[in-house]
């Protein structure tokens, strides 16, 4: 069978995998389509009387619709809030007012809130009559749309339009059905086929035509630019759309510990993470200015820098292609692509780990005292930027060992000038471990209480996982060895880069058995190894169909689970809504005295809202916000209002999402204006 008959096969095998995934996967998933659009939540805070008199009207379609309480009618009080959650893309958001009681119903208006994704917009009644309005002799119609403004949508206005290019790479074949909504997929694997073909030139440049001679001469002439276009696609996708969401929890965490006005002793402050990443950011925001945009931005440029780095290490042992491929996968991977989107320190820790994998190496080669000192000084801050960074670190040595002791090149001095340079990166955790150790901090039950003790089915997993792994590993790679696939240089960047996936597992697990430390989040300090594996393993040198056959199978797997990402819709997500609210609605109403019982300081700050003051007990307090920041519903309740001795009478809610309100409690009995 000559080449011309084995790529139609390969060609209609990968056609036939493509179809069959996309019958099964996107009819589980099809639902995920829908972050393209953001939901609209409508919330008219109004007088119990009047709170049958409005309905909202949406376009396309002139769609009317009702709306609902958001609690039950307190007798104290005058004030409820309708409220009603919009799907579909919006053209057209208006109010519709019955007639013959316009003014009076407007009147009985306090405000209307409208979220949509983290956006938020906050009307009064003033603001209401000088909307422009249509209507006949039953209604009036105020469009409330022409007073928003949200993301562009491609062929008109749509005030919801949630069009992030990350949202379009949900699914890795849902392109063979919706081609439409799926085109960056397509400039992915169009640069893929430019890149291929420009590297597969380097031996035939001679009899192509004169174009192809000229891309062949211009990259050997600026080897970079390869590097730098993916670099540029991954620090455009990283940025599109990283302000989108509110920051979550851990983020004010790293805001809050990072702010200017803070001591340095803060940073030491957070016993789950060392000072380091937060010392970066501290330095960002008084360079940048103090704000989730700057906060944000460092991860994005940190998730971009990775990119030439994976470039660097996998190009110096297995050649261009591959680098090309990995660096491919890691700018399109959505994981990667989320994890840019957080203020927190995991995209500088995978940074710091791919520079070192890159020094280490070069150390098993060369035996350079510069890239020794420059590797423990890395090291050092690797440690410094997350407790991970240990178990890499301690597994380097470990693979330097072994290395040394199966080439026959193991010397007492060596290991031993290599073991005490490990000292002293071990040893700059000092200051940090005190600090905690006398904080009570490290010891405490309470400290990373969400990872939980591992499952016995997880323990049985992990005993049977990872040497069965390593057995694989070692029998593919004896396989494909014999077969002349491998070059020297591509098994030693092999080896070790599947040597440290399964060690840092392993000492995680170990670890787990007495403290537990596992879980997924933490273990993406490995993500770049197995990207860049799966990278080498596609570029291999053979020319046996049923390689590359295997390859394209294992790659598709790969690769499903690195486009099946979803938006941020974590937890604490409603952060910012929730305070644009409360100050815009304490703004409002600044003759009365309002209060917040959301504890954590520098938030103000942090979104350039009004400084509301914090609850402490008083009673003379006329409105108390309460944020939902941190608590479902019922512990609202439990944990800010009993723990002042509150009840829960007197309440209206004001819904961020179907999930979140914020509650706003009435700590006098008055008739709301």
């Amino acid at each position: 069978m000559n080449k011309k008959h084995n790529r139609v096969i390969f060609l209609f095998f990968c056609v036939l995998l493509c179809c069959l995934s996309q019958a099964g996967l996107f009819r589980i998933n099809a639902y995920r389509l829908k972050p393209m659009t953001a939901q609209v939540h409508v919330n008219i805070e109004i007088k119990k009387s009047h709170s049958g008199n409005f309905l909202l009207k949406t376009n396309p379609g002139d769609v009317i619709h009702v709306l609902s309480p958001t609690t039950e009618p307190d007798p104290s009080i005058d004030t409820i809030v309708m409220y009603r959650e919009l799907d579909g893309l919006i053209e057209e958001l208006s109010l519709m007012v019955p007639e013959d009681t316009a003014e009076e119903s407007l009147s009985s208006i306090d405000s209307i809130s409208v979220f949509i994704g983290n956006s938020f917009y906050y009307f009064t009644p003033e603001d209401i009559r000088s909307f422009a309005f249509t209507g006949d002799a039953d209604s009036r119609i105020y469009d409330i749309s022409k007073n928003m403004s949200y993301a562009p949508f491609p062929f008109g206005k749509r005030i919801n339009w949630y069009g992030n290019l990350n949202f379009l790479l949900l699914f890795f074949f849902a392109p063979l059905m919706y081609p439409w909504y799926f085109w960056p997929l397509y400039i992915m694997l169009f640069c893929i086929w430019i890149f291929y073909r420009a590297l597969n030139l380097k031996d035939r440049g001679i009899n192509r035509p004169a174009e192809q001679r000229k891309i062949l001469f211009l990259i050997h002439k600026c080897p970079w630019i390869i590097p730098l276009v993916i670099t540029v696609i991954a620090f455009l996708l990283r940025l599109d759309g990283f302000d989108w969401h509110s920051a979550g929890g851990d983020e004010l965490s790293s805001a809050e510990i990072s702010a200017p006005e803070t001591p340095l002793a803060v940073l030491f402050s957070d016993p789950g993470n060392p000072p380091f990443y937060y010392l970066v950011l501290k330095l960002t925001f008084l360079l940048c200015g103090y704000s989730e945009a700057v906060g944000r931005l460092l991860s994005v440029m940190a998730g971009t820098a990775l990119v030439p780095c994976v470039w660097i290490l996998v190009k110096e042992y297995a050649g261009r292609r591959a680098a090309a491929t990995a660096a491919i996968f890691l700018s399109f991977g959505g994981y990667l692509i989320r994890a840019s989107h957080n203020t927190r320190a995991y995209m500088l820790q995978l940074m710091l780990v791919t520079i070192l994998a890159v020094l280490f190496l070069r150390i098993l080669k060369n035996r350079k005292n510069k890239d020794m000192l420059l590797y423990t000084f890395l090291s050092v801050l690797l440690v410094n930027t997350h407790f991970y960074g240990v178990l890499f670190v301690a597994s380097n040595f470990l693979f330097f060992c072994i290395y040394r002791i199966a080439k026959k090149e193991c010397t007492p001095k060596e290991t031993l000038v290599f073991f005490l340079f490990n000292v002293i990166t071990a040893l700059s955790l000092f200051p940090y471990l005190v600090h905690n150790l006398r904080a009570g901090e490290i010891m405490n039950e309470e400290f990373n209480n969400w990872i939980k003790p591992l499952s016995a089915e997880l323990k049985l997993f992990s005993c049977l996982a990872l040497p069965l792994s390593g057995l694989f590993y070692w029998a593919s790679r004896r396989f494909l060895d014999k077969r002349g696939c491998f070059g020297h240089r591509q098994k030693l960047l092999l080896d070790y880069m599947v040597f440290i996936c399964l060690f840092v597992f392993l000492e995680a697990f170990l670890i787990s058995l007495i403290r537990p430390i596992l879980t997924l989040r933490y273990l993406s300090i490995i993500s770049v190894f197995i990207l860049s594996i799966w990278a080498v393993l596609l570029n291999l040198n053979t020319g046996k169909l049923y390689i590359k056959i295997l390859s394209m199978i294992t790659a598709y797997m790969l690769l499903l689970g690195l486009f099946h990402t979803l938006p941020r819709t974590t937890f604490f997500d409603v952060s910012k809504e929730a305070w644009q609210y409360i100050s815009a609605d304490a703004a409002r109403h600044s003759e009365l005295s309002a209060a917040v019982t959301d504890r954590r300081g520098g938030r103000e700050g942090y979104y350039k809202y009004q400084n509301i003051p914090i609850y402490s007990g008083e009673r003379n307090i006329d409105i108390l916000y309460i944020s939902p920041v941190h608590y479902v519903e019922q512990e609202m309740y439990d944990m800010e209002l009993k723990g002042f001795g509150l009840d829960g009478e007197q309440i209206i809610k004001i819904r961020i999402n179907r999930d979140k309100a914020v509650m706003k409690k009435f700590l006098k009995s008055f008739i709301f204006p």
